[in-house]
């Protein structure tokens, strides 16, 4: 059985394929009979849409963070431009003698160290928006290789290099073994890479 993802979110079975073994041979031909019947015509169709798609499927729950990223960057930034200005006063403050040595120095503690918390928080935030233009860098490559193997006839072995990240199959149900074994497809710039391939390789 053939699982794909609807642009809207919903697990649709794509086709069901029965064989007597699970040869390489016999995988490649369930792609091929996929591909033959015109899922790539999906983003010839609307790529915007594929693209939403693909960076929902690559970022997951992280919009919401990032929202609230950007939200706070900017108090962040305006805070931090103002203990700047803060600072400055007090060391001129402090070198006209407008205001004690001892609160100069308890002032400026009380201001860098407010510094030093706000921008290792505002320095986290902006490596996670960093990754999230990454994500969009990533879906465009991604589209982009699509884009280079529009027209083929046959699933190649570098069509699947450029891809595919890797493949599982679902175990045989012990008491259902004519149940059909589920495939799940796992792209690469789009799903998260496998940590241990040995373990896969071995299930």
């Amino acid at each position: 059985m053939i699982l794909a993802v609807s642009l809207t979110g919903h697990k649709e079975v794509l086709s069901i394929h029965i064989g007597e073994n699970e040869s390489a041979k016999y995988w490649l031909g369930v792609l091929n009979e996929l591909k033959n019947r015109g899922v790539k015509d999906i983003l010839a169709k609307d790529e915007k849409a594929a693209t939403a798609e693909f960076l929902r499927r690559k970022r997951a729950y992280i919009d919401v963070q990032n929202i609230s990223d950007t939200k706070r960057m900017k108090t962040v930034g305006s805070r931090l431009a103002e203990l700047d200005k803060l600072i400055q006063s007090v060391y001129e403050d402090k070198v006209a003698g407008r205001i004690e040595p001892d609160m100069a120095f308890d002032m400026l503690d009380k201001y860098q160290a407010e510094k030093k918390t706000l921008k290792a928080e505002y320095d986290e935030m902006a490596t996670r928006c960093e990754s999230e233009r990454q994500d969009e860098e990533d879906v465009a490559e991604f589209i982009s290789r699509l884009k280079r193997y529009a027209g083929a006839t046959e699933l190649t072995r570098e069509m699947c290099l450029d891809l595919i990240e890797y493949a599982t199959v679902d175990e045989n149900n012990k008491g259902h073994k004519d149940r059909p074994r589920v495939i799940h497809v796992y792209y690469k710039l789009i799903d998260k890479p496998l940590t241990n391939k040995n373990r896969l390789a071995l299930t």
